[in-house]
């Protein structure tokens, strides 16, 4: 879906879009783990099979960085971006499998203009 840039007046409460769907694959789960997160459920299916989800598993890292594609991807900050200052809230409360089908569900919950000083 293919939304018209917003700038941060844009953004009013209430406001809610959503992604298009990601399909998460074995290959990717295992050469992102391989680069940035090196833990054996992510890495190895036999390993992943005896650990704590019962398979391989997305890292949360990854599942995080393609929520921010699927983000990026509807357009909604083509041009207007100047960055974000973090995530003050982040949980990764189910595993990502192989063969998982992601969307990305966006709400304005408050949006408020604060001063920043260095």
């Amino acid at each position: 879906m293919k939304l018209k840039p917003k700038y941060f007046e844009d953004f009013e409460v209430g406001l809610i879009f959503e992604s298009d769907l990601t399909l998460i694959t074995k290959e990717e789960i295992i050469d992102f783990a391989s680069k940035y997160d090196p833990q054996s459920f992510h890495l190895d299916e036999e390993a992943a099979n005896n650990g704590p989800f019962g398979q391989l598993t997305s890292s949360g890292f990854m599942t995080l960085g393609k929520s921010f594609t699927q983000i990026f991807k509807t357009g909604v900050y083509d041009g207007t971006s100047m960055g974000a200052w973090g995530i003050d809230e982040l949980r990764w409360t189910k595993p990502v499998y192989p063969g998982d089908v992601l969307k990305t569900k966006i709400e304005v919950l408050e949006a408020k203009k604060i001063s920043k000083k260095s």
